[in-house]
This record gives structure tokens, sequence and C-alpha cells, in this order.
């Protein structure tokens, strides 16, 4: 089997050199690759409407564009994006659409064209060309990916509908998805416990695992976690071959896809079930001994769950990963060794920084050692000078490209597991509850509760007695869920149930935002910009 994996890894490897070179050649000269992402990506949408009204054909350099096109955020293309209407922007039509968390409402649209999936295939192939250089162990066996949300948290057929796939081109993707253990979609029905178990078991017949990559620590940590509970049932399947018989919410298509997997590795599962009736101390890495590195979110509130993922891991290298959102990919893992950040990705789009003390962002080859600033996205998928929210820290470089480290949302927005609570959202909320109960409630305030083993949010009321802080928890957890990234934390265990306290919250050193009305208090999301 190792040769069959080396030969596919082979293929993707050699696929993936061109973009790793392109992404070294470019980190040499970044103001000259960045005067060139920007070119191509004015001349490519210079007819839209958007471009017309901004005279495209007139910009002839970086500050150009930044004199005429103004800055934006998704409330300026909303009306079109939610029609999933981005001729306005750029040429290239969508081809999938992802849904994201909002600001100011719910919810957010982005589609996926093909020029953006471009963009991102860029980065994501250059890191992957970078991993294996660096960790050539892990081309003797398949890996485990979460690249979009997987469980579906809601009957709607748009929310976060696309399966994996749908974030890559196809040339690429089909030299990828054969190194990929099968990431199962489950219905609502069977909620985590579903999603849990088929991924466990996908998980368990694959003892040639040699690396993962999820967004989140905590749903990595939650999913180990979740065997404990559910061990009686894997066990179970392991040795009938087959899974329709254990008592869980499965649905149909969960115990096809199971019972077809079981069935064709009837050896694999009797050795994997041995080890688990001897439940070693060391389980996972019996289960998987040739288990070599694990990828996921590191920064920010992610850093606070690293410990606990690695414990659970032990001897698993832990790396980083960059900086994405469903706009763009900001950085990546390259090259350095696993204590260095990830590096702009300069070949992908075209980026500005913001800094309280310079009245024209800076540039990508402008920034400074040390320097925090609010990234700026200019895309080929017609965003422009697009404020996603996010402040990062320059803390070195490759060659000339920037290596940056995220700090966190920007003020207003809270982000322990990937929901991102925004704050005039926040706001939205609990207006809408405090008509609903015929309640004032213009003194809650909201604050994250985080602990290693403990994430959730906690809302102050000093002025409610017992039965309408009952009231106000369950309106409060419905009208959170309406931001599907909210809802998906909390469906996936990464994020406990809302609480109530009569106790009113007082601002400390760790609170970066309090409203002028106090209605809302977001914690530690980022560091302020300086």
């Amino acid at each position: 089997m190792t040769i069959e994996w080396e030969a596919r890894y082979d293929e993707l490897f050699q696929y993936t050199a061109k973009h790793y070179e392109h992404v070294s050649e470019a980190a040499k000269n970044v103001q000259q690759a960045q005067a060139h992402i920007l070119s191509r990506i004015i001349v490519a949408n210079s007819t839209t409407p958007f471009g017309i009204t901004y005279s495209f054909g007139d910009i002839s350099s970086p500050l150009d564009f930044q004199r005429r096109v103004p800055c934006s955020r998704y409330d300026s293309y909303a009306s079109w994006l939610e029609r999933k209407d981005l001729g306005q922007f750029a040429h290239s039509p969508p081809t999938a659409c992802a849904w994201s968390s909002g600001t100011e409402g719910a919810r957010k649209c982005i589609p996926l064209p093909a020029t953006l999936l471009g963009e991102f295939e860029l980065a994501i192939a250059a890191w992957l060309h970078s991993l294996i250089l660096r960790y050539p162990r892990i081309t003797s066996g398949p890996a485990y990916w979460i690249v979009g949300p997987r469980f579906q948290t809601s009957s709607r057929n748009d929310d976060l509908e696309n399966d994996d796939g749908s974030y890559f081109l196809p040339n690429f993707w089909e030299r990828l998805a054969p190194l990929l253990v099968p990431s199962p979609v489950c219905g609502s029905e069977g909620g985590f416990t579903e999603w849990a178990f088929a991924t466990l078991l996908y998980l368990i017949l694959e003892p040639e695992l040699t690396w993962m990559s999820v967004w989140s620590p905590t749903l990595l940590s939650e999913l180990l976690e979740s065997y404990t509970e559910l061990r009686p049932f894997i066990e179970q399947s392991l040795r009938d071959g087959r899974c329709e018989h254990v008592d869980l919410p499965l649905a149909s298509k969960t115990i096809e896809s199971l019972n077809e997997a079981l069935s064709s590795r009837r050896e694999i599962s009797a050795h994997q079930l041995a080890i688990l009736k001897r439940a070693p101390a060391s389980l996972w890495r019996e289960l998987w001994p040739n288990l070599t590195l694990c990828s996921c979110w590191g920064d920010g509130w992610a850093s606070l769950f690293l410990p606990r993922l690695m414990r659970q891991l032990p001897g698993v290298a832990i790396q980083k990963k960059g900086l994405l959102a469903t706009e763009g990919v900001i950085s990546l893992p390259f090259e350095g060794d696993d204590a260095d950040d990830p590096v702009l990705a300069i070949n992908s789009h075209f980026f500005e920084f913001v800094h309280p003390s310079r009245d024209v962002p800076l540039l990508a080859h402008q920034v400074e050692l040390g320097g925090r600033y609010e990234v700026l996205l200019t895309t080929g998928g017609g965003l422009y000078r697009y404020a996603l929210g996010d402040t990062v820290e320059v803390t070195g470089w490759f060659h000339e490209a920037p290596r940056i480290r995220f700090l966190g949302k920007t003020s207003g927005v809270t982000d322990m597991c990937g929901e991102k609570l925004h704050e005039s959202f926040v706001v939205q909320c609990l207006e809408q509850l405090g008509k609903e109960l015929s309640l004032d409630l213009s003194d809650i305030t909201l604050r994250p509760v985080i602990d290693a083993e403990t994430r959730y949010y906690e809302a102050c009321t000093p002025d409610l007695d017992e039965r309408q802080c009952e009231d106000v928890r369950l309106g409060l957890e419905s009208q959170l869920a309406r931001n599907p990234h909210y809802a998906q934390c909390r469906a996936l265990r990464q994020l406990e149930h809302v609480r109530v306290t009569t106790t009113r919250c007082t601002r400390t050193s760790t609170h970066l935002l309090s409203t002028a009305k106090e209605r809302v208090l977001l914690a530690g999301a980022g560091a302020p910009l300086e």
C-alpha cells in the first residue's frame, strides 16, 4: 500500500511544484509581484459596472487604485452577492456559494467563482508542496481533511451546503481527493453523535493515516473525546461488519456508506478492534502509528486549545495553519520550521494593511516588523479593498514576504472556535429578543467564557428573575443560532449553550470592547491596533 500512496502523492507533488516555485520567486520581489496581481485583476474586470464606475482603465499603479477605489465591507456588495450576481464586480461567474457569518446580519453569501478558486489554489498548492518537502513521511498514507463545514445544522439547502470539492478547481481536486479519508456529511437528525460516530469509524478504518488538517483544534479534540461515549457502538460495528443495528440515530445514507467501508475492510476492522479492546493509554498512536502531523489554527483564541490536542496526540507535530477566510486566503505555512509564522499569500490576492497612524494603507512591501494591521483584500472574485475584520502582526520575513501572525478579529467581533459573533449582530439579537419577550434588555452584556475544557457565552443581566433568565437564555440561543457558524460550533460541541447570570459584567483588562450603551461586552478577540 505504501507504494500506491507514494505514487498518488508524487502526482500531487509534481502538480504543485509550479505553485511552490511561483511563491518562492514572488517572495524575492514582493512589490513587483503584488503590482502584477493588482494589474491582472483590474484588466480582467475593467468593463464590469464596478470597473467602469471607478475607471479601472485609467489605473496605472497601486497608488492610483487606492486613490480611486473606496475601502469596502460586505454591506457594500450584499444586495448583489445575496442574489449571486457577481457580474457587477467580476466577469468570472460563481461555481458555488459559501455562507459565512455576517456582521450587521446573521449571514453573508460569498460566491466562489473560478477566478477565486484559482487564487486559493495558488496558495494551498504551494503549501502542500512545502509540506511534503518538510514532512516526507506523510506520503505513506492518507490524510483526514475538513476543508469546508461538513455538518448540516438545518434542513435548508443553502446553509454551508458545498462539499469539499467546491473549494477547488477540478484539476487540483482530482489529484487531492484520492489522498483524503472520507469526511461524511450527516443530516441534522443524528446531530453531533451521528457525525462523530461516522467520522471516527472512517478514521479507525484507516490505520495508515499520516496527517490531519482541520480548522479548529477544538473540533478535533471534541471528536476524539467523543470516542468514550461512542466506544460500544464503534466496537459493535467493527465486530459485526455493519452498523444499521447500533442504537444510534443514523441517516440511511450514513449507514449505507459506513457498511460499504466496513465490508471492504474486514481484516483492518479486526486488527483495529483488538487495539480498541486493549484500551491502551496511547490509543490514537496505536491506531495510527504513522500519524505525523496535524495542521490547525494556532493563533488568537486557538492557541489556548493546543495543549489539550497535544496531550491527545502525543508525538504528533502541530503546524499552525495560515489565515484563511471564505473570501480569500491571507497566509500559508511555507518553508521555515514549525516555530515560524505563515507567509502572506502574496501570489494569490492584492493586500493592503491599515494602521491608524497612516492616512493611506500600507502595501505588502511597506509593512514593518512588529507592526499590527487590519487586512484589506482585493481578489479576482470581485472584492475590492475589502475589510476582512482580521488583525495581524508582522513577525518576520520569507525573503521579502512578511510572515504574519493572526491576533484576532478587529474590535467588535469575538471568535473562540470559528463562530465569529459581531457586536452589531448581537445587538440586533438582543433588540429582537426584547421585543419578543416584552422585556427591557438594554442592560444585558454578553461575554465569552473560556478555559481549557469549557467555552460558552454568558449573558449578564442584573434585573431579571429566574423565569425571565431562562426565557432569555432560550431566546438568545435561538437568536445567535441564526449565525451559521455559531450554530455549527454549537452542533459540533465546540461551544456550550448560552448561560445567564444576574450579575453585572464589569470591564476588565481582558475585555476589549464595550459599546457606548454597554449593551454588549466582547472579550479577548484581539489586541487593539497601536
